[in-house]
């Protein structure tokens, strides 16, 4: 699992990230309709992912990480999504390093306030190339990256894990 970058060990060998979920706080909580408590993800797009993921209602939490301002995003059973504020933004990016998407990717994979703040971040950090979605849009692709990775028949016929795909397409 760790080869195909599914999950991600501290150097004592404890496991800190399967994918989308950490064992470290990362900006990005979930908690998810049936109680429990709230669960980190490694990303803004794997925090929208889990809802659809698990078939449960969730209300993801994050901060603009430019502002500090509370995102709260609800996700219903039906895909139905409510905001506050109304239009926040996804941003989705990375470093020019090779590695885990760990490092390469999910700390760069936020959620913003305004398009303004997402692309201001962007800009001033020529370090990154990335795109700013809108709500709806990263909803859409945190839905069909996560929605069937836990369907078992899926998991049956794909050549690859289904986690597996869902790495490689967030990449």
């Amino acid at each position: 699992m760790e080869e195909v970058d599914l999950i991600q060990r501290l150097p004592d060998g404890t496991i800190w990230c399967a994918y989308p979920f950490s064992t470290q706080p990362t900006g990005h909580t979930v908690e998810v309709e049936g109680g429990g408590p709230p669960v980190h993800a490694m990303c803004a797009i794997d925090a929208l992912g889990i809802p659809f993921m698990l078939h449960r209602t969730g209300v993801v939490r994050s901060a603009d990480p430019t502002s500090g301002r509370d995102l709260v995003i609800r996700i219903d059973q039906g895909g139905n999504v409510r905001s506050e504020p109304a239009d926040p933004v996804a941003l989705v990016a990375r470093t020019e390093c090779v590695g885990p998407l760990a490092s390469s990717c999910c700390p760069l994979i936020n959620l913003f306030g305004s398009r303004q703040l997402a692309e201001h971040f962007l800009h001033g950090r020529p370090d990154l190339s990335g795109a700013v979605l809108s709500l709806a849009d990263a909803v859409a692709v945190a839905r069909a990256v996560f929605e069937g990775v836990l369907n078992q028949e899926q998991a049956h016929s794909a050549e690859a894990p289904p986690a597996a795909s869902a790495s490689s397409r967030v990449r």
